[in-house]
């Protein structure tokens, strides 16, 4: 497949000033990835290099998975399969994608999803782990944003008025992504935040609150085996989650991947009825079914 020259955007001065001089030394790389639904399959990236207030080139690759996007999959972003079948599968777009991140800062709205799909990746292809740390706009959207009713980037978009060509798609939201960066910062300026480590992922205070935890939850074998096969399909599942106050809900998701980097499991599932990619810590996960009968 011949080789596509990334665009490039005109280095031109972004509204805003920046936070400091230490801001404008550090390099972003804002990305997205849109999967199949199959264990973080990709089927698209987008990236977009910024450096405040500056916005540097962009990174757009299709991706032919490795396995069929189903149904559930087409109809969240709307990349078919006859549209990827000539494509090359991520790993082969991979190299190309590591060398455009270097050494910047990466930020993704929902960083576990991406974290974890860049990480397989990278362990599929038997390369070393990136050592990239990650910036989550959906954390700092609810620490800057607490006015916004939901922090997902489709309500982002609406409450910031914030133009994206067609959602669900890496690049646009790549770049819808930047605007809510860019406004996180203008207010991390006001409260007085000055280095990138004060931006980067930690516990949240729900997290990080000792003696609350709920009894550990143990799914069966049966529930597992569900989970992965709904992993490898794409299929929609209903979980039973438990909250830290013994509350269960039931949830309808589209499971993406585990995320196993941090102590605990995570699933990183799309929520249908949110319409937002959501974090389950596996352990408060009481059921596991087929949609509607967990």
């Amino acid at each position: 497949m011949p080789r596509v020259d990334l665009p490039m955007l005109p280095e031109v001065p972004v509204r805003g000033a920046p936070v400091s001089d230490r801001w404008l030394r550090q390099s972003f790389v804002v990305l997205d990835f849109e999967t199949s639904g199959t264990a973080g399959d990709v089927v698209e990236v987008g990236a977009v290099r910024w450096r405040p207030w500056r916005a540097g080139g962009t990174f757009d690759r299709m991706c032919r998975p490795l396995f069929p996007i189903p149904d559930a999959g087409v109809s969240l972003h709307g990349i078919t399969n006859e549209m990827v079948a000539a494509e090359p599968h991520f790993v082969h777009v991979l190299p190309e994608l590591m060398a455009f991140i270097g050494d910047a800062v990466l930020v993704a709205h929902n960083a576990p999803f991406d974290r974890a799909v860049l990480r397989a990746a990278l362990r599929r292809a038997g390369r070393p782990p990136q050592p990239n740390p990650f910036v989550d706009t959906v954390r700092l959207s609810r620490r800057f944003f607490p006015d916004a009713p939901a922090h997902d980037l489709a309500t982002l978009c609406w409450f910031h008025r914030i133009r994206r060509a067609r959602a669900h798609r890496a690049l646009d939201d790549a770049l819808a992504t930047v605007e809510v960066f860019r406004l996180a910062l203008e207010c991390a300026r006001d409260a007085g935040v000055h280095s990138t480590a004060e931006l980067l992922e930690s516990e949240s205070p729900e997290e990080a609150r000792p003696g609350r935890e709920p009894p550990a939850v143990v799914i069966s074998p049966e529930q597992q085996m569900r989970l992965e096969a709904a992993l490898h399909r794409g299929d929609q599942l209903e979980i039973r989650v438990r909250s830290e106050r013994g509350i269960e809900r039931a949830r309808r998701v589209v499971p993406y991947v585990i995320d196993r980097s941090r102590g605990v499991p995570r699933l990183v599932a799309y929520d249908v009825e949110r319409g937002e990619t959501k974090v389950f810590r596996l352990d408060r996960v009481v059921a596991i079914g087929e949609a509607g009968i967990a």
